[in-house]
């Protein structure tokens, strides 16, 4: 009995120690926050392909090849934003210069009491949007003139007209101007079970695809609507939905064994596995 005892303990302590040396499980690999180059041909992301405890910023091909990392490790919190001239890469902690595929610089934000969550460039690539908790500003690329927005909300975009933005508040869908002049609420059925995510419009403001909850369960669907809210469409089960610049096609990760990078289309829904990653992939 008491050697018994004694082997429980020693199990106990080594699933202990493995968990604490890996939380996110073994040999996973998660996909976060990814975003098409505004040139079309790459994709950026967040994973942990190489350590599974360590996060950074990927680079990809549009078709799935030539996988490079970008180098410094970054928290899983973080989202990327790429600017419209195709240079800058922003994430919450700042700004990175990328030539091509390297990067060549890294301008830091340094504001007391703010993070660059969820950061989106306008249109015009003059301003950032982004939010701090549930607060919402707007910021000039160097960080000098930040502008607190009269409302709150999380999971905020730039609409294409540069001036409206859409963002989720109370688990439902809404579209304003940055002064609350004219909002409008484009989904009514969100709620705390079910609520809706990361809505975006297509860079021809013609659609909107957005991320709902599946009611009693974990995993999410992925829908696209007319950008008045009416007609929502489902397009297939996964999360993190973004636009390719030509509004044709949707990126987004799917988990099945492993997290992994996708592309559908809204035409069709015909769909393209990207990446292929695999909960079982050694390190």
């Amino acid at each position: 009995m008491k050697t018994l005892y004694i082997f429980f303990i020693a199990f106990v302590l080594i699933t202990l120690n493995a968990c604490e040396q890996d939380p996110w499980g073994p040999q996973a690999v998660y996909i976060h926050s990814p975003v098409a180059s505004p040139d079309g041909r790459k994709i950026a992301y967040i994973s942990n392909p190489d350590n599974h405890n360590r996060f950074k910023i990927y680079l990809v091909d549009i078709d799935g090849k030539n996988i490079k990392s970008l180098g410094e490790e970054i928290s899983w919190t973080n989202y990327i934003s790429w600017s419209p001239d195709g240079s800058l890469l922003a994430y919450s902690d700042g700004i990175l210069t990328l030539q091509g595929d390297k990067v060549t610089g890294f301008r830091p934000m340094n504001v007391p009491d703010k993070r660059l969550d969820e950061p989106d460039w306008s249109p015009d690539g003059k301003t950032i949007l982004f939010r701090t908790n549930m607060e919402l500003h707007l910021t000039d690329p160097f960080f000098k003139n930040i502008r607190k927005l009269p409302f709150t909300g999380e999971h905020p975009k730039w609409h294409p007209n540069g001036k409206d933005i859409i963002y989720t508040e109370d688990n439902n869908i809404f579209v304003s101007d940055t002064l609350i002049q004219n909002k409008v609420q484009l989904t009514n059925t969100g709620t705390l079970d079910i609520p809706f995510f990361y809505p975006s419009f297509s860079p021809d403001g013609k659609m909107i695809v957005y991320q709902n909850r599946v009611y009693g369960g974990r995993s999410t669907q992925m829908f696209v609507m007319n950008s008045d809210g009416s007609n929502p469409v489902l397009l297939d089960e996964g999360f993190s939905p973004v636009w390719t610049p030509d509004s044709k096609h949707i990126i987004y990760v799917k988990k099945e064994d492993g997290d992994n990078l996708w592309k559908i289309s809204i035409e069709d829904k015909s769909k393209e596995k990207l990446t292929e990653y695999t909960y079982s992939k050694s390190h």
